[in-house]
Parts: structure tokens; C-alpha cells; sequence
């Protein structure tokens, strides 16, 4: 799959507030304060985990690095800010940065917002969505073990890259090698 690339997220101490629930899987976190850490907040713990973020991401060879937050970082006025400063602070001219979001945004408020701050918007992608994602939008396809993608997702893929509005396809889960292989197939990538 030669126009495959490795995609990396940012470390959920970077994005995911206490409250979000994420933290409670996690084993392990650097020294600091366990309420420094997450909602894109501007404290050393954070700073701290975006640093082993981007190692992460470079020394696997990524070259765009996504913003996964949680509801913490709401559309509201504080969580705006919280991403506007954040992202304004971290701009690294060898790494993309992409944002997905969780929580109240609807796909069209990620969209416009990543627009403005000049960063990819990853949106979650079902193929029964009603309403087709944002041109150039990243869609994330989650898999499930021993199950390929459905043909009415592949079918929408394909219509989308025919239009010219399927900006890039992220697989994740345990069937995404799988799944590659199906995208690959329905948009006849060689």
C-alpha cells in the first residue's frame, strides 16, 4: 500500500481531562500534578506529554499528529480558546497537526473550526452518515476484529474519492490491515 503513511495521536494526558474518563486506562503518567495534565491546558505537566508525543511521532516516521480530545474541550467559548492557544503554540513545520473531537461538536462545527486554525479535521465516518463530511475531511473508520468494512461504507468511500471530496482514510481497530485492503480495492488503488 504505497500511499498508506503512519498517523499518530497525541498522548491522552495531552487531551483528555481527568473527567473524561480516558485517564483511568492509562498506567502510567510522568511526575506532576495528576490535575495538570489534559484539556489541551497550558501547564509543564501537559507540556510534558505533547514533548513524548511528538518523540513518539517521530521516531515512528509520522507525519501528521492528531488532537483527539475529549468533552472536556467543549465548543464553547473556554474550550475555543483552549484549542485556539494550544494549537498556535505547538506549530512544527516537519508534522501536520490534525484534530478530532468528541463530545458536543457536531462534524460540521470541527470542520469549520479546524478551518480556522489551520488544521486537518478528522471526523468519525459511518457509511449510513445522512450527510456527507466536509470536503478534504480525514475520515476515521473504526474495525472490529474479523470483520471487514460493509459495502455501503466502501461504496460511499469510492463515490467521495470520485467526487474529489475524500480528503484521507484512517483505519483503527483490530481489523485495519483488513480494511485497508477493501479501501484500497473499492477506490482501485494499486
Amino acid at each position: 500500500f504505497p500511499q498508506t503513511g503512519v498517523v499518530t495521536y497525541a498522548w491522552h494526558l495531552v487531551t483528555h481531562a481527568s473527567e473524561d474518563g480516558l485517564r483511568d486506562l492509562g498506567t502510567r503518567r510522568p511526575g506532576g500534578e495528576a490535575a495538570g495534565y489534559g484539556g489541551l491546558k497550558p501547564t509543564d505537566e501537559v507540556a510534558q506529554a505533547w514533548d513524548a508525543s511528538l518523540r513518539y511521532a517521530r521516531g515512528v516516521g509520522a507525519r501528521t499528529l492528531i488532537l483527539r480530545t475529549g468533552s472536556s474541550v467543549s465548543p464553547g467559548p473556554v474550550g475555543q480558546r483552549r484549542l485556539r492557544d494550544f494549537v498556535a503554540a505547538h506549530d512544527d513545520p516537519e508534522l501536520a497537526l490534525g484534530w478530532s473531537a468528541e463530545g458536543l461538536w457536531t462534524p460540521a462545527e470541527v470542520a469549520a473550526f479546524a478551518g480556522e486554525l489551520g488544521v486537518i479535521p478528522v471526523l468519525r465516518f459511518q457509511g449510513a452518515d445522512p450527510d456527507d463530511p466536509a470536503d478534504g475531511a480525514w475520515l476515521r473508520i473504526e474495525t472490529r476484529a474479523g470483520r471487514g468494512l460493509d459495502a455501503r461504507t466502501l461504496d460511499r468511500l469510492a463515490d467521495m474519492a470520485h467526487d474529489g471530496v475524500l480528503g484521507a482514510v484512517l483505519l483503527a481497530g483490530a481489523a485495519s490491515r483488513k480494511g485497508l485492503a477493501q479501501v484500497a480495492e473499492a477506490l482501485e488503488i494499486a
